[in-house]
């Protein structure tokens, strides 16, 4: 019997239970648990499976889905003795940003609030007992409508050291949707920015999202880590120009002129300017500040001749500008 196709569907639990049509992708469980990464970013254009893999790995990791091993058999990663054994026993915090859409800050932050405070009160039952000391059981009455910024930036970490005393296990987080508020809020005058070639308010809009945003962690900032924050900022800028995949072609780390340009935004029509952007990370032996991590990323551009694609393509050197983004840590400066 033909199986149903459950469109817009991305929930693996209701998918499974239903036997609706499924392609058996569980051997990301297994292939992610084995890199051993800390952190992980999925970079996937839009309608590319992110949220069901995510919901997958939830049903798969979480001890609320327990004894739910009914799931996954025929599927992959149940070939696997010891993967059966690890289903539903870590605990694990899920959440989405994909209702977070506003076109003001306190609109997105109050809804950020709102999903906080509903994960807080889907975990109330770890003030129960004696796992959490007292300490920790009062931050939960910090989360209020009413709660500080801090409050909320510190929410996720304080609620995943809570499950981790709790469950005595370190804690998976799965976050889907992280950039939805970004967009929403900001991503239009970055775009506008961008085109107009406003580095000031570039520069701006990067600086306070990172500021605000991301962490120490998620930038790096150590020696053996320079690469960390080039790849993430890479994506969080593909994410940022994603939209704008109507005027132009977007392309990422492809063969031009003598070497590999980080991103290529080529029109898709006459009257828009080409696009380079090249990632630098500062060097301290090499770069006395972020100037100079900047001219090299534009030197580069030019040096590599990553122009060459466009011009084979008829786009005139007139058309074609360059960008910059240097990073240090948390801080950028685009040129």
């Amino acid at each position: 019997m033909q199986k149903t196709i459950s469109l817009g569907n991305q929930s693996f639990n209701k998918i499974r239970k239903n036997d609706y049509f499924y392609i058996d992708k569980t051997n990301f469980i297994k292939e992610w648990w084995e890199n051993g990464d800390v952190v992980t970013l999925v970079t996937r254009p839009r309608r590319f499976g992110k949220t069901l893999n995510l919901s997958m790995t939830e049903c798969f990791f979480s001890n609320q889905y327990a004894g739910s091993g009914n799931l996954f058999e025929g599927l992959s990663i149940w070939k696997y003795k010891e993967y059966q054994n690890m289903q539903g026993s870590y605990p694990v915090i899920f959440l989405s940003f994909a209702g977070i859409k506003a076109d003001n800050y306190k609109a997105a932050r109050d809804g950020i609030i709102n999903i906080i405070i509903d994960l807080y009160i889907k975990y109330n039952f770890l003030l129960q007992g004696d796992g959490l000391d007292l300490q920790e059981k009062e931050y939960f009455s910090l989360i209020s409508p009413g709660m500080t910024d801090s409050v909320i930036a510190l929410s996720l970490h304080r609620l995943a050291l809570c499950m981790e005393r709790y469950y005595g296990k370190n804690v998976i987080i799965l976050l889907d949707e992280y950039d939805t508020p970004l967009q929403e809020a900001y991503i239009y005058g970055f775009k506008e920015a961008l085109l107009a070639g406003d580095l000031d308010y570039m520069n701006q809009f990067i600086n306070d999202v990172s500021e605000e945003m991301f962490s120490s962690f998620d930038t790096g900032n150590k020696p053996s880590e320079k690469t960390q924050p080039e790849r993430f900022y890479h994506g969080f800028v593909l994410g940022l120009i994603v939209d704008m995949a109507e005027r132009y072609y977007i392309r990422s780390n492809r063969q031009s002129g003598l070497g590999r340009y980080d991103v290529m935004m080529q029109p898709k029509n006459n009257y828009d300017d080409a696009i380079i952007i090249e990632f630098k990370v500062f060097n301290p032996r090499k770069d006395k500040s972020l100037e100079d991590t900047v001219k090299n990323a534009l030197e580069q551009i030019s040096e590599k001749n990553y122009d060459a694609e466009l011009l084979s393509r008829g786009i005139t050197k007139d058309r074609i500008r360059h960008y910059g983004f240097a990073f240090k840590g948390k801080e950028v400066l685009i040129k």
